[in-house]
């Protein structure tokens, strides 16, 4: 493999991610083993493909398995760590801070961690809401999956990672904190810390719920697994998301039946089937609803 705008990074030759900050790079790792307290250089998107990998910002633990990336802020004592018997593949992608800050405050909706004053000064460290997300879950998954299947398969052309490259990634990144932010402050409480912690719980349930959505699972059990009782991850959920947890995963389940429609390899009884419904008649009732077309039309018009 021989992609110039990307550093390759092994047990032998991990070194070479210590690198300045203040810079756009991209890192492609093969390792079994990593030890830094040098992980967050600049504004990093953090990737894995295959294995498990340990990152620590502060007194927070972020593990990451395969499809998840942490997305997170220049600082000084953010580490890496792991020692695995398995192979961990993964692509890191370092962002300069200038660039990324550039990018937010071209977005006249951007506020920054503290959601009730507008982000005014260079010199703020924090850019970026600290993350674990699932890729398919993400705006970056525009960026980083075709960069994954270039670095995994030869016969694929790599997009050049130039700066105009990095500046639509810079750009995603700030489309994505627009709504972090708008959703911060949407919830009702006085601390912004306090607001923080709900928001990251929240998510945890959002992430649940993309994970779990065709089994229906109770609000009381979504809110058990983040943490929160069942009432207020309710109040809180629509407050920040603007739409109720059920109203969610009904929303991706018939994004699924959409889906499964276009691709054409199922009939209409047996995708109200794989998407949950009851039957064919509160399926095409449910779709009609929310896509103002009945399943059969949206079929035949493809």
């Amino acid at each position: 493999m021989n992609h110039l705008s990307v550093i390759e990074i092994d047990d032998r030759n991990k070194h070479l991610v210590e690198q300045p900050s203040n810079a756009n790079r991209t890192y492609f790792s093969r390792l079994y083993q990593a030890e830094s307290r040098n992980a967050f250089r600049n504004v990093s998107i953090k990737y894995v493909i295959e294995g498990l990998e340990y990152y620590r910002i502060g007194k927070e633990e972020y593990p990451l398995t395969a499809g998840q990336l942490l997305l997170a802020n220049q600082q000084s004592d953010g580490e890496v760590y792991f020692n695995s018997n398995e192979i961990a593949l993964g692509i890191c992608i370092d962002i300069q801070p200038d660039m990324m800050f550039d990018a937010l405050q071209s977005m006249s909706r951007f506020h920054r961690q503290d959601p009730d004053r507008l982000f005014e000064r260079k010199t703020e460290t924090t850019l970026v809401f600290e993350q674990v997300y699932h890729v398919n879950n993400s705006l970056l998954r525009r960026k980083i999956l075709p960069l994954e299947r270039a670095l995994l398969n030869e016969n694929v052309i790599i997009e050049p990672l130039n700066e105009e490259w990095y500046m639509e990634l810079a750009e995603l990144i700030a489309i994505q904190e627009c709504e972090h932010n708008r959703a911060l402050r949407a919830l009702e409480s006085v601390k912004t810390s306090t607001r923080q912690e709900i928001y990251r719980r929240l998510l945890q349930g959002r992430s649940f719920m993309d994970e779990h959505f065709l089994q229906s699972p109770l609000i009381s059990d979504v809110a058990q697994y983040c943490c929160m009782s069942e009432f207020h991850f309710f109040r809180s959920f629509k407050q920040a998301f603007r739409i109720t947890p059920h109203q969610y995963m009904l929303r991706k389940r018939l994004e699924l039946a959409s889906s499964l429609i276009r691709h054409g390899d199922l009939n209409l009884s047996q995708i109200a089937s794989e998407c949950g419904f009851p039957d064919l008649a509160a399926f095409s009732k449910t779709f009609k609803k929310h896509f103002q077309v009945a399943p059969s039309h949206y079929a035949a018009a493809l």
